[in-house]
């Protein structure tokens, strides 16, 4: 049992930020009739994985103030990197004369999957549970925000070019867990807020902003 004159705190919380910016090679080449350049891709994965769970399990609280469970998860990915180009994915940039060019696709995967989890439970309680004096909140969010994620495609010049493959490929994938709620399992435990208000909610927001040229 855990007993305050003032507020009760159950907080969790964890954030993450991972700044993302590659390049391909930039080759002027001159090649004769006949003559072939092959130009490597790059691949650059970043996954975020990240468990944030705010709990009450069998525990009797009495505030005096408010009583919150707060879990909050946030992952921030962008292309922030000090001195850089402004593009996250940089294409193979190549001059050449006569001849035949093979370009690899450059590719960027973001997979965000972040659990985050605000609980009050309890079993076999008669009475109350919760007890404040002000608000009970009970309150779970995740904030996704992958931005300015932005690619250049491969730019090529020279007289009598054949080229083959190249390319960007950009996927940007978010799959949160987010929730929010009290299990008493029943009918006689109570979650009472003398002057205040019960809330008990989850918020799962997630931004994109990609562009490719």
């Amino acid at each position: 049992q855990l007993t305050a004159g003032g507020n009760v705190q159950v907080n969790a919380d964890a954030k993450e930020e991972h700044r993302v910016e590659a390049a391909t090679a930039s080759v002027a080449v001159a090649i004769g009739l006949g003559g072939s350049v092959a130009g490597a891709g790059i691949g650059v994965s970043v996954s975020n994985y990240s468990t944030v769970e705010a709990i009450s399990t069998n525990s009797l609280i009495t505030a005096g103030g408010d009583i919150s469970v707060l879990s909050f998860a946030e992952t921030l990915v962008n292309d922030a990197v000090p001195n850089g180009s402004g593009s996250t994915m940089v294409g193979v940039a190549m001059s050449v004369g006569l001849g035949a060019i093979a370009i690899n696709v450059s590719i960027l995967q973001v997979d965000v999957q972040n659990t985050s989890h605000a609980v009050v439970d309890h079993t076999g309680h008669v009475g109350r549970v919760l007890e404040a004096g002000g608000d009970v909140t009970v309150d779970a969010d995740s904030i996704s925000r992958l931005l300015d994620l932005n690619g250049v495609g491969v730019a090529i010049s020279g007289g009598g070019i054949s080229a083959t493959g190249g390319g960007l490929e950009i996927t940007l994938t978010v799959q949160n867990s987010v929730m929010a709620k009290i299990d008493l399992s029943g009918k006689d435990s109570e979650v009472s807020a003398t002057s205040g208000k019960v809330t008990v909610e989850a918020k799962d927001t997630a931004e994109f902003d990609s562009n490719v040229a």
